[in-house]
């Protein structure tokens, strides 16, 4: 939340200005640049913000380096970069970056405009300015902002219709994660798993979606430019298992377990879902984004849904997202998922080039 890092900065200087400078624990200078840290690695490549929560979209990154971080330049090596949107000075040292303990991780191909960028989220904390959300995610790629959270459309009001209107857009349902008969989930994550390696970036979290029903999420980026999600909803819970998704608003052309954006120009993307153990219907959903209080607009959505026995441990989804330039149309996009000899296999194959990602499949 930007505000806070406004007060803990007017705390500091208060202290400082009126002699009482050893009062202040020496970790809390470190968890002042710590937040001006995480402020630059969630900042999207055309320099607004993440809409987890109760944020809104369009937030100018580069204000509070000049306004609240500015007495600090010289403790933050990107500062200029920060605060000339990328015109000058050298970019943060991070590309990805994770935070298991807030429970915010960050996928980034490079410090550019055209980068491809995912922030995802599965944090503690169903309070006010947090939504029921976890395992949610955003992505921008070239340019391009595809899939945004859906925002807070209003904080509070007197008007029962108003307020519907903010259960909806806090609900589960709304955001790009798991549920079981469309209600709402419990917000009890767990850090399972964080490795970059020279060709891919692997994160695998866990939430405790309901009593009887975990889920557990696999994002790999691969190749700064794809992703691959693994869902797995595991327990004995009976019911119909979904993913959600929503994308900016668009045309859109669905096709199988495929929906494929039509910008007319520019990048598109492509999200593909391949059935796992248990068949899968595509079903339309209600779709709305709010980029200010009390407005919003119609948006593509969807989920895939999966029917879960109590007799079956197990629904698994597997699902690529594919960005690509104007005249780049992937032909060929499949996908596919095994476990052997506690090793589990992930291969992804965008036309004629294959990706193989490996991981230990001892969580």
């Amino acid at each position: 939340h930007t505000m806070y890092i406004g007060l803990f900065v007017k705390a500091y200087n208060l202290f400082r200005e009126h002699g009482y400078e050893d009062r202040i624990p020496p970790e809390y200078y470190d968890r002042l640049l710590k937040m001006a840290e995480i402020y630059a690695v969630q900042s999207f490549p055309d320099h607004t913000v993440c809409q987890f929560g109760d944020a809104w979209k369009y937030g100018d990154v580069t204000y509070i380096y000049r306004k609240q971080l500015a007495p600090f330049k010289d403790d933050i090596p990107y500062y200029d970069y920060m605060v000339s949107g990328g015109r000058e000075g050298e970019p943060p040292p991070r590309l990805n970056a994770a935070y298991p303990v807030s429970g915010f991780y960050f996928f980034r191909s490079e410090w550019s405009p055209d980068a491809v960028f995912m922030p995802i989220k599965c944090a503690v904390g169903d309070v006010w300015h947090s939504q029921i959300d976890n395992g949610t995610f955003e992505l921008f790629a070239y340019g391009r902002n595809f899939m945004n959270d859906s925002g807070a459309y209003v904080y509070n009001s007197d008007s029962e219709e108003t307020q519907a209107w903010r259960r909806w857009f806090r609900s589960t349902l709304a955001h790009q994660t798991l549920t079981l008969d469309n209600r709402n989930i419990d917000l009890k994550p767990r850090h399972v798993l964080w490795n970059e390696a020279d060709d891919h970036v692997a994160l695998v979290f866990e939430n405790q979606s309901y009593t009887n029903l975990l889920h557990r999420r696999t994002v790999l980026f691969v190749d700064n430019r794809y992703f691959l999600i693994h869902d797995e909803a595991e327990g004995d819970a009976a019911g119909a298992v979904r993913i959600h998704f929503q994308l900016v608003p668009c045309e859109v052309e669905g096709r199988g377990m495929a929906v494929q954006t039509q910008f007319p120009s520019g990048p598109n993307l492509l999200v593909k879902t391949f059935p796992q153990n248990l068949p899968l219907k595509m079903e339309k959903e209600e779709g709305w984004i709010s980029y200010k209080q009390k407005e919003k607009e119609k948006r593509p959505a969807w989920s895939f849904r999966a029917d879960k026995s109590t007799r079956t441990k197990q629904a698994a989804f597997l699902t690529a997202l594919i960005p690509y330039r104007e005249g780049q149309v992937p032909v060929s996009v499949k996908a596919s998922v095994e476990e052997k000899d506690g090793t589990r296999r992930y291969l992804l194959s965008v036309d004629e080039r294959e990706y193989k990602v490996e991981l230990d499949a001892d969580f």
